[in-house]
């Protein structure tokens, strides 16, 4: 049962996250991994989650995933990313590209979502509003028939015409 007015809640089971987003549109939620395991976050991602935290994490490190989520962000570990892009990195030759559909402010503005990460810096890199960068997200979603920014992050990847910078040391 959801406290009233909940804007955040922590499960760990993936399969919470449909339920808990049927009755609650705007609902963001964080799955707490106990492996740190590239399915868990997959399922994560597909589900509409939007962060996927080891819970091992510390206290401190927790809390500001809590106010980064809250605050309309997406939190995933970076080389586990990697690890899930490299898995599915497969697209048929046929198979149109879906991208494609997307104008080219639009790809500038997801790009900039994956290498800086908040919708705030995004604005700030591009020099446009940040309620700009939230309609294009909408606009993005729509046309990739993504569920969240990071699976629309991915599928930009996926399909090449995004390239992450290499993972710092």
């Amino acid at each position: 049962m959801l406290a009233a007015g909940a804007e955040v809640v922590i499960v760990d089971d993936t399969s919470l996250i449909a339920a808990l987003r049927e009755s609650h549109q705007d609902l963001k939620v964080i799955v707490l991994d106990a492996v740190s395991d590239p399915n868990t976050t997959l399922a994560s991602i597909r589900a509409g989650a939007s962060a996927c935290v080891s819970e091992t994490s510390s206290a401190a490190t927790l809390a500001d995933v809590i106010r980064r989520v809250h605050a309309g962000d997406t939190v995933y570990e970076q080389k586990i990313l990697l690890k899930l892009v490299e898995r599915l990195n497969v697209v048929a030759p046929t198979q149109p590209r879906r991208a494609a559909t997307l104008s080219e402010r639009e790809r500038e503005v997801l790009t900039a979502l994956a290498t800086v990460g908040s919708s705030s810096e995004a604005a700030d890199r591009l020099c446009i509003s940040l309620n700009t960068v939230r309609t294009h997200l909408k606009n993005i979603l729509v046309k990739l028939k993504a569920r969240s920014k990071l699976e629309a992050v991915i599928i930009g990847i996926r399909e090449g015409w995004i390239e992450l910078p290499p993972e710092s040391p």
